[in-house]
This record gives C-alpha cells, sequence and structure tokens, in this order.
C-alpha cells in the first residue's frame, strides 16, 4: 500500500521512452532534495545549494551528447561489426552498464550483457573473443585504477575495448571523455 503517488513525465514526444532513464534520475535528486527541506532537514540555503549543483549537472549533458555522438561515428564499424558487447560498471555506473545494456540490445540483434566489474573478471572475461566488444563504464570512483587495469588487460583479448569516463587519465583514443562530476552526492 501506498499512502502517496509521484508521477513524472519525460515527454509526450517521446514515444519510445528514451529519455526515461536521465529523466528518472533527475526526478530522484530532486525529489530527494524536495523530502530532505520538507521534513526540515534542510534549510532553505542548502536546498537552493543542490538544486544548482544538479542544474550544472544537466548542463553538461548536450556537450555530452555531442561527444558521444562523433565518438560514435569514430568507432561505428567496430560497433556494427562485433558480434557480442559487453558493459561493465560498478557502483553507480553499473546502473548505467545496464541501462546501456538494455538500449544496445534494443538496437542491435546481437547479445549485450551488463556485469558489475568483478563480476566480469571472474567469469565473462573467460568468454571473451576476438569480434566482441567491452565498453568500462567508469565513473572515476574509488575503483578508478581497478578499472584501468581491466581496460588494458581487455586490449590483449579483442581490439574493441572502449571506456566512457569522466577521469581524463587514460591516453586512449578508444575513450569516450565525458564531463561530469565523480563525486556528487546528495548530502
Amino acid at each position: 500500500y501506498c499512502e502517496h503517488g509521484y508521477e513524472y513525465e519525460s515527454g509526450s514526444d517521446d514515444y519510445y521512452v528514451a529519455k526515461g532513464f536521465p529523466c528518472s534520475k533527475v526526478f530522484l535528486m530532486i525529489f530527494a532534495v524536495e523530502v530532505a527541506s520538507r521534513l526540515n532537514k534542510w534549510k532553505e540555503a542548502q536546498k537552493k545549494k543542490e538544486i544548482s549543483k544538479i542544474g550544472l549537472e544537466i548542463a553538461k549533458l548536450d556537450n555530452t551528447r555531442i561527444k558521444a555522438k562523433k565518438f560514435y561515428e569514430e568507432n561505428k564499424e567496430a560497433f556494427l561489426k562485433c558480434r557480442r558487447m559487453m558493459l561493465v560498471g560498478i557502483g553507480s555506473s553499473y546502473g548505467v552498464a545496464l541501462e546501456g545494456a538494455l538500449k544496445l540490445n534494443e538496437m542491435k540483434d546481437d547479445a549485450t550483457n551488463a556485469y558489475e566489474m568483478e563480476e566480469f573478471v571472474h567469469g565473462p572475461t573467460y568468454e571473451m573473443r576476438k569480434d566482441h566488444a567491452i565498453i568500462f563504464i567508469d565513473n572515476n570512483s574509488q575503483c578508478h585504477e581497478r578499472m584501468k587495469q581491466l581496460f588494458i588487460a581487455c586490449k590483449g583479448l579483442t581490439d574493441h575495448v572502449f571506456v566512457i569516463s569522466n577521469a581524463k587519465d587514460y591516453n586512449d583514443q578508444k575513450v569516450l571523455y565525458i564531463d561530469g562530476n565523480s563525486d556528487y552526492n546528495l548530502n
């Protein structure tokens, strides 16, 4: 049973609800800010500060979309020719990997799976072939160095190893650098 229901919309023009995932995240962040404010956990100044931080992250999305489109065009052949794709994340980036795998499954006829980083190491890496693509989602968390190690190691198994990250220290052409705050948390 539920005492209250809350609805948000991603837009009536979005027939396939492609904006649902980012809208859900933003809705939940703003919802958390509103709840904290209404429960008097935060004063008005803290509420405004958090809403402002969320706004700054949202403002980066247009640039990210442009970078992602360019990155896709540069690597299109590899993405289209691969027989299987694996997305790997950890922490909050695991959720991104899950959503990415879902979207790629909807677009490609080939298998696409998402794995938590350590789960990936202890199983799916043994299944990798030259015609597989791996995409690491690295949000520059405390597991960043481990993610970099896996990125380098997987390059010995397939030529189609990619990273999406806000960490700027990969020094590789198969990295999509995005703007974002790796340590953004609702306080």
